[in-house]
């Protein structure tokens, strides 16, 4: 953020927030709906945690 302040000011303009905004967020990105989620059953969290697995 300093090095896009700083060449704001190199260019005789004042740093806009919103334009630093944009610079720094990621991109977006699409994610696929379809995607399966397995869903574990809360006893085997407890297995793990004692040590069993």
């Amino acid at each position: 953020m300093a090095l896009l302040i700083a060449d704001s000011l190199r260019q005789g303009e004042l740093p806009e927030a919103r334009r630093l905004k944009e610079r720094l967020e990621p991109p977006q990105r699409a994610l696929p709906d379809d995607t399966p989620v397995a869903l574990t059953d809360l006893a085997s969290f407890d297995t793990l945690l004692e040590g069993r697995a």
